[in-house]
């Protein structure tokens, strides 16, 4: 198997921040052809460490040892001392921001199966007359989803119980997942310049707004699943088909 670094793959940003800095690439190594100061040598740390989650089996990979160098780098221009404490921050940061970008992707990769029950159910309502799609369901326009609330409602009355307070709930909980979904991550960072990578607190406020919706998300789930098994119910009361929605009947709870 090839380990070599596999600089093709370098965004083009980075490379041509490589190119100023006059940082020689080779095959399992960088060398520095004038000195960095040390916002350049954190922000090349920062670079290669990103760079690091696109290769392939990168415990392996010679992407190593070019951060070794950046490290190396960095001790020899301002002190073994100054270095230590440098990687040591860094190393902390960037296993909080890896944390933290698991969880943003699981949450993610969470939020696509909650749509997808929505869809479900639209599906299911449609046998009521009613067509309703999941767009309508997240629309960033609270009037339009207020309006397909009301429709379900009045879909609803005399058939099943709904609660008044969900309204407001999934309102919040629209909100936060679409800026979870399109700006979350590209609001203006203050980097620690130390070690090139946004401060700590920049990573913790995006992880609590994560856990937020991760439970916003199972609650809403709940009541979706007690939706589905409502009207499956209803729709199967004399049907032979009524063991397929017994399993739902469990959450019929949570939609009342």
């Amino acid at each position: 198997m090839n380990y070599s670094i596999p600089w093709h793959l370098l965004p083009e940003d980075d490379s041509d921040f490589f190119d100023q800095t006059e940082v020689e690439r080779g095959a399992s190594f960088i060398r520095f052809n004038r000195d960095l100061s040390r916002k350049e040598l954190a922000s090349l740390c920062s670079r290669l460490w990103n760079f690091r989650s696109l290769v392939a089996d990168p415990e392996e990979n010679h992407i190593n040892f070019a951060i070794g160098d950046a490290f190396n780098e960095f001790s020899r221009r301002f002190g073994k001392r100054d270095g230590t404490k440098f990687q040591k921050m860094f190393v902390r940061i960037s296993n909080l921001r890896d944390h933290v970008l698991r969880i943003t992707g699981g949450t993610l990769v969470y939020l696509q199966t909650v749509e997808h029950l929505i869809k479900g159910c639209c599906a299911m309502l449609r046998l009521k007359g009613l067509k309703l799609t999941l767009e309508d369901f997240q629309s960033s326009d609270a009037s339009r989803r207020r309006q397909t609330l009301g429709q379900l409602k009045k879909a609803l009355i005399g058939t099943f119980a709904f609660s008044d307070e969900f309204e407001s709930r999934f309102n919040r909980f629209v909100g936060d997942r679409n800026v979870f979904v399109h700006s979350l991550w590209t609001d203006k960072t203050k980097f620690d310049e130390r070690v090139g990578l946004p401060a700590e607190r920049y990573y913790k406020e995006k992880l609590k707004v994560t856990i937020s919706l991760l439970r916003q998300a199972n609650s809403v789930e709940l009541v979706f699943r007690g939706l589905l098994g409502s009207i499956g119910a209803s729709l199967s009361k004399n049907s032979k088909n009524r063991t397929v929605f017994a399993q739902w009947e469990k959450y019929i709870v949570e939609f009342r």
